[in-house]
């Protein structure tokens, strides 16, 4: 079966796909900033959910995982030949991650501020008391 060109590429300098985009006037700017923020924000939404749906989970094991998925990620893009697998990329998706959980903390801290209650839970599912 043929399923069209493969394509295998690994990239282990970190922020040398970072720098050449920075960089490069080969790319339009489009093309850089969709590269890089679209590396960003496919994670936040992770690191979002790690921190509403995980509050019993250590925050070392939340950070682990919101590593651990985008190397998974890169791997799997190696062994099936689907593209590029670049550090850049998980240090990338890592930050978007990051910034997932750093919003839901603010979103969290907001709403406490406002109702006047450092008890309070914004995000609260099941048994948890508010």
């Amino acid at each position: 079966v043929n399923r069209g060109v493969e394509y295998r590429c690994v990239n282990l300098i970190p922020f040398k796909t970072i720098w050449m985009y920075l960089s490069t006037h080969a790319l339009s700017d489009g093309n850089k900033i969709l590269n890089l923020a679209g590396n960003v924000l496919i994670f936040v939404p992770l690191g979002f959910y790690l921190s509403v749906f995980s509050h019993r989970i250590h925050l070392v094991l939340r950070v682990f995982i919101l590593l651990a998925v985008p190397v998974l990620v890169e791997v799997l893009q190696y062994v099936f030949k689907t593209g590029a697998s670049d550090v850049d990329d998980v240090i990338l998706n890592f930050l978007g991650g990051l910034l997932g959980m750093l919003v839901c903390w603010l979103a969290e801290c907001i709403y406490r501020r406002w109702h006047k209650n450092k008890n309070l839970k914004l995000f609260s599912f099941g048994s948890h008391k508010k």
